[in-house]
This record gives structure tokens, sequence and C-alpha cells, in this order.
């Protein structure tokens, strides 16, 4: 087979084996998602003010946003050491595992973005039905960088969870048991070692504020952006470490 052929096998190896996660995950986030609401307005008294999906977005669903990036990183990170064994007995080289999960990362984000646009619809047509509101937001902004806001934003976020998960799949494979202690040691107090950090060196905290995009007309805009590169570069790293990894099963 020539080398393209290679690749498009290991990318269809990697969708494949991604579709039943992905269905499961789905089928129990709508129960979760629409369900609880369904479930409440059974309770609710008359005159009260009972509201649901009260997000910050105009088109996307932001309990999808923070459900999909954690699917996507813990699936990046639990896949990778499995997936890339399994693909190397069958003589796919290095090189084709790594463009292919670059592919399907991308395809995976684009796949999630349209899920989230598509749920958070559902979800302001359930909420204009259970509870009155209308179904977009009072005062929302349709402008050409409103809408790039809200695509380029989940789909960079979803990039970089991915590419993140898979960079620490990778690198506890390469480095072994002391690396991935230490790598969810961090993970799980990253939250409070940045609050720290950025509130006793000024440039930590001015460099955060830049990626969030603070202080621009479109924060969401730039931030995804940001994620979209971060994610990018999470995967430039996972270049370098998989050439140490071995050729051959």
């Amino acid at each position: 087979m020539t080398s393209k052929q290679w690749l498009m096998r290991c990318y269809s190896y990697h969708f494949s084996t991604a579709i039943k996660p992905l269905l499961v995950f789905l089928a129990v986030f709508a129960a979760v998602d629409f369900g609880l609401p369904l479930f409440a307005s059974l309770f609710q008294s008359s005159g009260s003010n009972f509201r649901i999906y009260n997000g910050f977005t105009m088109l996307i669903s932001p309990p999808f946003l923070v459900a999909g990036t954690i699917f996507l990183f813990v699936g990046g990170y639990a896949s990778f050491r499995e997936d890339f064994n399994f693909l190397i007995a069958l003589n796919n080289t290095r090189r084709n595992q790594y463009w292919s999960n670059i592919f399907h990362a991308l395809t995976l984000s684009c796949l999630f973005l349209v899920v989230s646009v598509i749920i958070g619809l559902f979800e302001r047509f359930l909420a204009m039905v259970l509870t009155d509101q209308p179904f977009w937001k009072p005062g929302a902004i349709w402008s050409l960088p409103a809408i790039m806001s809200e695509l380029i934003f989940p789909f960079g976020l979803f990039l970089a969870a991915y590419a993140f998960g898979q960079m620490g799949g990778l690198l506890s494979y390469r480095l072994g048991a002391a690396f991935t202690v230490t790598f969810w040691i961090l993970f799980g107090t990253s939250y409070v070692i940045v609050q720290i950090l950025s509130g006793s060196i000024p440039i930590i905290g001015q460099l955060l504020a830049w990626f969030a995009g603070v202080g621009t007309d479109w924060p969401l805009l730039h931030s995804g952006w940001h994620f979209a590169v971060l994610g990018l570069i999470f995967y430039a790293i996972s270049g370098v470490a998989m050439h140490k990894l071995p050729q051959n099963a």
C-alpha cells in the first residue's frame, strides 16, 4: 500500500474505535441535559422564577462545552497507548499515526462543534417550551465576529483538550509511571497553582488575561484562536516525543 493508503487506514481505525464511546457519551449527556429540566418542570410551582440553560452563548451549548472538553481530554489520554500499539502491530509507521492523530483530532473538533450547536438549539427550544424564555437571548448581537466567536471558541477548546490528552498519554507511555503520577498531581492541582502564580507573578496574570482575550471586543474569538494554536503546539511536542517510541510491536 502507498503511504497515503496507510495514513487513511490509521485515520479510519481511529474514527471507527471512537464511534461507540462517542454514542454512549452523547446518550448519557442527552439524558441528563434534557431529562433533568423536564423532571424539574414537573415540580415547578406556579409563579416560580424557574429558568434553565441561562448560559453566556447564543448558539452553542455551555453544558456540552464542559462535558465535551472533559470527554475529549480523558478519551485522548486513555486511548493513545492501546491505539499506538495496535497500529504498530499492523505495520503502521509512527509518522502515519502522528498525522492521522492530527486529522482525527480536527475531525472530532468539527464534529463536537456541530453537535454543540445542535444541542444548543434544542436547549433553547426546551427552555422556551418549559419556562417561556425567549428562544434567542434578549439583546443578542448577530454580527460576523459574534458568530465566529461561538464557532472558533468551542473548536479551539475541543482541539486543545484532545491534543493535551493525547500528549499526556504519549508522554506517560514514553516516560513511565513517574511521569504519569506527576502529570495527574499537577493536573489535579493546576487550578490552585495557576491562581497562586497569577496572583504573585504579574507577568503570568497578564499572559492569562491575554490568552483569555480580556479587554478585547470579542474575547471568545481571541481565546478560541489561542486554544487552537495551543492544540497544535501540543501536537508539535507529541511529534518530538513520538519519534522516540518503538517502531515495532
